[in-house]
């Protein structure tokens, strides 16, 4: 299991805010975890049922859930990111907390991306499509953060 958080979701350093969403979000969707993202845990424990059996069984699911996703996510955070994290227990509350904190499109984000067209490399004697395909996914993105790219560099999407 956590190969694969290893390999498809990369360490949160700040300016890769989005890529990382988007695979942590999937690695969560994967091990079914992505739902205690979504309300934070003081909702869960609103009794309902007559059941108390039931309820207990349900929360302690839930817990465990929001557990395993803490650890998951704190798992892929850059370290200087991490430590503002250690008390952090609710998987919503940490999720919510990371999106206000590095989703908002700025220059270090602009500059990752830039920073990834330039880095690219077109090898000798090899097909350049996975290349320009990197390329035009930097500018795409550039282009989602509000950041004009001329049109002769954005590609045919």
């Amino acid at each position: 299991m956590s190969s694969t958080l290893n390999t498809f979701v990369p360490v949160l350093t700040g300016p890769n805010y989005q890529q990382w969403a988007a695979s942590m979000q999937s690695h969560l969707m994967s091990q079914g975890q992505w739902p205690v993202t979504k309300n934070p845990m003081s909702t869960v424990y609103s009794v309902t049922s007559t059941d108390e059996k039931f309820d207990q069984d349900k929360q302690d699911k839930v817990q465990d859930t929001n557990d395993k996703a803490v650890g998951n996510i704190r798992l892929r955070l850059h370290h200087t990111i991490g430590a503002q994290y250690l008390e952090t227990d609710d998987a919503h509350s940490l999720w919510e907390d990371l999106k206000k904190k590095y989703a908002s499109p700025g220059f270090a984000q602009a500059y990752h991306e830039m920073k990834g067209v330039v880095d690219t490399q077109i090898k000798d004697n090899q097909d350049p499509a996975p290349a320009f395909d990197k390329m035009i996914t930097h500018f795409l993105r550039l282009k989602e953060l509000g950041f004009k790219v001329p049109d002769n560099c954005e590609g045919d999407s």
